[in-house]
């Protein structure tokens, strides 16, 4: 057991409403589809991840070989690939969308490809004070991205320096 003044709760939303008691956030997941792709030398000029519209069905397309190189390192010049679709996109579809928005993927090979539980893109609280002393935060509260779990975690450490520094001041 542990005891603390603050605290600052980065799971998930199910997981949030467990440890603190109840509902957190009326939260809507979507599927996502997601494909890993090989393809020979690089494919774009920059290192760089092309973002598109949720409409499109093409969601995201990132280079990881060229973006992250530590991670997902190249071999005999080729580039690992990773691509976030619409999952109503048949695979085949899948081949042919990619194809069509980036023709230096026209010899792709396809390794793996499957469809995971997301969270929809909107814009949401930051992060979320849900009693003296706790914190949430977390992708889900923001956006499903790396970044949007930094920045709700950012936020939220704010949230408790300010907190504190009111508990602080009315001691005085």
């Amino acid at each position: 057991v542990l005891s603390a003044e603050e605290v600052v709760v980065a799971v998930g939303p199910e997981e949030a409403a467990t440890l603190v008691g109840g509902a957190v956030a009326d939260v809507t997941w979507r599927e996502q589809g997601w494909a890993h792709f090989a393809v020979t030398g690089p494919i774009l000029e920059l290192p760089g991840v092309a973002l598109g519209p949720l409409t499109s069905p093409i969601w995201t397309l990132c280079p990881v070989s060229e973006v992250d190189p530590e991670r997902a390192p190249s071999h005999e010049d080729r580039t690992l690939v990773t691509v976030s679709f619409d999952p109503a996109l048949e695979f085949g579809g899948l081949v042919r969308a990619v194809e069509a928005l980036l023709p230096a993927m026209a010899d792709a090979e396809l390794l793996a490809a499957g469809v995971v539980r997301a969270l929809p893109a909107t814009a949401r609280r930051v992060s979320q004070r849900v009693a003296s002393g706790v914190t949430l935060c977390g992708d889900w509260m923001t956006t499903p991205s790396l970044d949007g779990a930094l920045r709700s975690g950012r936020l939220a450490a704010e949230l408790v320096a300010r907190a504190r520094e009111h508990v602080v001041g009315a001691g005085s």
